[in-house]
């Protein structure tokens, strides 16, 4: 799950790319099986689109290549796109594939004109290294996401310990205290009789029990 929020990054991108290649659009799009949607629109307010009229569909296919169609209009495989014959009326269209760098293609870094155009080696060049930049950016990105989410379940986890280590401290202490107790009244024989030696053994045994299953619950726990 790629964070595709907004950032002033993602818009400065984009309108480079759309001033180098002389283009009034540029697009940072991300693609999946069902759809196509927009870190960053430069020169539109399209958000996403089905993934049946996607140009970007087509240029992931070939992941290390740029997709050119400098005339969409004389190309069999999009004349009769929607997207071509009617608004907004795309003719020029290139894409850089941004691959993760664990060779997926995500989406790409694209410009388009509703003019016939060709990009220049220098122009080429260009879209490739901000697509670069633009991978980078969406790695980074989620990287922190999973730090911070590493982060918040740690934090939990130690909340439940020291919720964990604030009940222990008692109930493990009360019933060992108890045996202590008891143990030191039994250490004098001559101040008991025999019926209260047994009933102090009987609650040493009950404490004993008690301390266990604790114990026993906290390896189960564990």
């Amino acid at each position: 799950m790629w964070a595709t929020l907004p950032e002033e990054e993602y818009e400065e991108m984009t309108q480079l790319a759309s001033q180098i290649c002389e283009v009034p659009v540029s697009l940072i799009s991300l693609i999946d099986k069902d759809r196509q949607w927009f870190t960053s629109a430069h020169g539109t307010d399209s958000k996403e689109l089905s993934i049946d009229y996607a140009f970007c569909a087509h240029a992931i296919n070939t992941p290390n290549e740029i997709f050119e169609i400098p005339d969409a209009r004389l190309d069999e495989r999009f004349h009769d796109n929607p997207l071509v014959a009617n608004y907004p009326n795309i003719v020029f269209y290139t894409g850089v594939p941004l691959v993760s760098s664990n060779g997926n293609a995500l989406g790409t870094l694209c410009v388009i004109d509703n003019m016939p155009k060709k990009l220049d080696e220098f122009q080429k060049k260009a879209l490739e290294v901000l697509s670069r930049q633009v991978v980078k950016s969406l790695e980074l990105r989620n990287k922190n996401l999973a730090i911070n989410k590493q982060n918040e379940q740690l934090k939990y986890k130690n909340s439940i310990l020291k919720d964990l280590a604030q009940v222990l401290s008692h109930d493990l202490k009360t019933p060992l205290n108890n045996i202590i107790a008891l143990s030191d009244i039994l250490a004098d024989p001559e101040a008991l009789g025999k019926e209260e030696e047994k009933q102090l053994s009987t609650l040493i045994s009950q404490s004993a029990n008690n301390l266990k299953i604790l114990i026993d619950d906290l390896i189960t726990y564990a």
